[in-house]
Parts: C-alpha cells; sequence; structure tokens
C-alpha cells in the first residue's frame, strides 16, 4: 500500500476559482463547464431532520 493519501472529492457545486459569484459543476473527475449563480445561502438536506 502507498503511503500517499488519496483524496476523492465528491461530484457537486464548488465555488467557481476564477469567479467567485458562480459556483461550477465537479463531475468527481474533472471541473465541467456547468457554472450557475452562487447562492445567497445554502439550504440543508436535514431540515427538520
Amino acid at each position: 500500500m502507498s503511503d500517499q493519501e488519496i483524496r476523492v472529492v465528491p461530484a457537486g457545486w464548488y465555488e467557481d476559482r476564477d469567479d467567485s459569484s458562480l459556483v461550477r459543476w465537479w463531475n468527481g473527475l474533472d471541473w465541467t463547464s456547468h457554472t450557475a449563480p452562487k447562492p445567497d445561502r445554502v439550504v440543508s438536506d436535514a431540515a427538520g431532520a
């Protein structure tokens, strides 16, 4: 086994490094061309749990 730790970043929307007013879709392997306006707030899936 290697001494290097492999970090897997799950697919999802992340802040765009070139434009902080946008989020960009990470498909789990690479950045896509899909962007969206950065939301004002994050809504948790666990709301009401």
